[in-house]
């Protein structure tokens, strides 16, 4: 007698994900119609009213309004199927406990490595040691140092600046360009609204701002899945073009580094789908201001992670 398979449940809920991004990622839930089959359930807020659902079902995607289920805010299921007994769910980040808290609640599996692995794949810092510790052309930058007072972050940043020039402060759980602050020689801005925890980075002019999107297996095998490119506004991303349309160089550059990274990341104990954001510089460069985001073609040099204190 062959064995079903269990139910494949889809639960976006992204809140607890990343810090600064309440509002963005409420709405994010809805990102799951695009991925589901019919007969694989997702889970939506109580409340939303799906009106893309009939479109996307008429060009062939999306689940079947029958398998929408729409939870409260305790994780209780308000309407659709209640039976998810043994049922996978698949998160869009491991790092929501919401999500997990709804798997747990249900009794079905919750599809992701343990929570403090996927905080820590999740993390800038982890990921600016990585890339340091990679060093680049074995040029080994080092560890990210540990700065534990929050006023010690700001003469860090200076200090950044006057060595590397630019310089920026991110939130190590932010995303999007929000909760930065760029620093440059001379110039102390406001770190007001920043959380405790953030990594100073070298401030990097270049032409490209590319994604590479892979797959690491349990048994630390990596497939890339799909490249492309981001589109900003000043320093926020809003939005992503497919195909890419890269030029080869970038695209060599980025798997090189992916390779890298990911077989680091699954040494940590990581699998599931990641994504690297490096940034390239084509020559001659027409550069477009963004901050570097570590991963192909070179690393921030000087990178360091520093940790606010609550009372600051």
């Amino acid at each position: 007698m062959v064995r079903s398979q269990p139910k494949r449940v889809y639960c976006h809920e992204t809140r607890d994900v990343c810090d600064g991004l309440p509002d963005l990622l409420g709405r994010f839930p809805l990102r799951a119609l695009l991925v589901a089959r019919p007969g694989e359930r997702v889970v939506l807020p109580q409340g939303f009213e799906p009106s893309e659902l009939p479109l996307l079902n008429r060009l062939g995607f999306g689940p079947r309004p029958e398998d929408l289920i729409f939870a409260r805010e305790d994780g209780s299921i308000a309407s659709g199927d209640r039976d998810l007994e043994g049922a996978q769910v698949l998160p869009f980040s491991g790092s929501t406990k919401r999500a997990r808290s709804f798997a747990e609640r249900h009794g079905a599996q919750f599809h992701a490595p343990g929570l403090d692995v996927c905080l820590d794949a999740n993390s800038k810092a982890t990921f600016q040691e990585i890339v340091n510790d990679l060093g680049e052309d074995g040029d080994q930058v080092g560890p990210a140092g540990q700065v534990p007072r929050w006023t010690r972050t700001e003469r860090v940043a200076i200090a950044y600046a006057w060595k590397y020039g630019k310089s920026v402060v991110k939130g190590v759980h932010s995303a999007s360009g929000l909760q930065q602050a760029v620093f440059e020689p001379n110039v102390t801005p406001s770190l007001e609204g920043m959380p405790r925890s953030v990594v100073v980075q070298q401030w990097v002019e270049h032409d490209y701002s590319p994604s590479l999107q892979c797959f690491i297996a349990p048994d630390g095998s990596i497939k890339q899945l799909s490249t492309t490119v981001q589109i900003l506004d000043g320093n926020h991303h809003i939005g992503n073009r497919c195909p890419s349309g890269l030029p080869d160089w970038v695209l060599e550059g980025m798997q090189w580094r992916v390779d890298s990274i990911g077989g680091e990341l699954s040494a940590r104990g990581f699998w599931g789908i990641w994504s690297t954001r490096p940034t390239a510089r084509s020559w001659p460069t027409r550069s477009t201001p963004a901050s570097r985001r570590p991963g192909t073609r070179g690393t921030p040099r000087g990178a360091s992670s520093a940790t606010r204190s609550p009372s600051g």
